[in-house]
């Protein structure tokens, strides 16, 4: 049976991701980023910890481990790349020949020097039915989601267009005024950014881009940012049908229910 590494950033999509795949009879070993908050992975073959910079060591421990296969996973905070991050030798000419620094690139050049070490990159929705939801109204009463209707478009657009972009994939905008943009703060920060600027009655908008590798960055969506729209007092959320992850669906609509916040999914024209 193939040997599986999950290469694991913040949050819990990793998490849901190696339980399915234990369920399937997967052999899965996890490589945790230093510095990210990950989950809990007790119960995979092997848990090893890596460090963001050092390229080499993580292909040298991958072979050590006899890894057939690679899924990338989970958030890494973009503003690491900013820091005193230690680069190895490995890594910093994988960026000395990146054409640019946006994130689609820099995780595409990353996938292609592990192909290149002999590694089949897996598409991250393997296991992951998530995002496979119709579009239509999910949480919120519907005459409600029709006096958002035009928020709910114009910020699905817009969100499209900074993904496209390589600025973020979330947008948050109110009565037609773009209050945030998503950009290398992350999404936490936006939507606190959008209450602390407009108050209630905001709406987000997240997509994917237009040309979306599924091996790299999907976008995803759970709980927790259900949580802080609630925080906020947002009116909706609106997520591109079959473009976005949407992680423990039935407790995202139950916060959102609770809340009063509208959550549909539309598609894009």
């Amino acid at each position: 049976m193939d040997k599986t590494a999950l290469i694991a950033g913040g949050g819990r999509l990793p998490e849901i991701w190696m339980q399915r795949a234990l369920e399937a009879g997967r052999r899965v070993t996890v490589y945790e980023i230093s510095g990210e908050e990950t989950g809990q992975f007790d119960p995979a073959e092997k848990v090893r910890e890596i460090d963001l910079g050092r390229l080499r060591s993580l292909i040298d421990l991958l072979k050590q481990d006899d890894i057939d296969e690679v899924i990338m996973l989970g958030k890494v905070r973009k503003e690491r790349l900013y820091g005193d991050l230690d680069l190895d030798a490995a890594m910093q000419k994988l960026l000395a020949g990146l054409p640019d620094y946006q994130d689609e690139t820099i995780l595409a050049g990353i996938a292609s020097a592990l192909e290149e070490a002999g590694f089949k990159i897996l598409p991250q929705d393997v296991y992951l039915q998530e995002r496979n939801f119709e579009p239509g109204l999910l949480a919120g009463p519907a005459e409600r989601a029709g006096e958002l209707e035009d928020d709910f478009r114009q910020g699905l657009s817009l969100a499209r267009k900074m993904a496209d972009l390589e600025i973020g994939q979330t947008v948050l905008l109110k009565e037609g005024t773009v209050l945030a943009v998503e950009a290398v703060e992350g999404t936490d920060a936006a939507i606190k950014r959008a209450g602390d600027l407009a108050g209630p009655d905001a709406v987000m908008a997240k997509a994917s881009r237009p040309d979306q590798d599924d091996r790299l960055d999907i976008p995803a969506i759970g709980p927790r940012t259900v949580r802080l729209l609630a925080e906020i007092k947002a009116a909706g959320l609106v997520l591109e049908a079959g473009g976005v992850f949407l992680l423990e669906e039935e407790k995202c609509l139950q916060i959102a229910r609770k809340n009063d916040i509208v959550i549909r999914a539309n598609t894009l024209q």
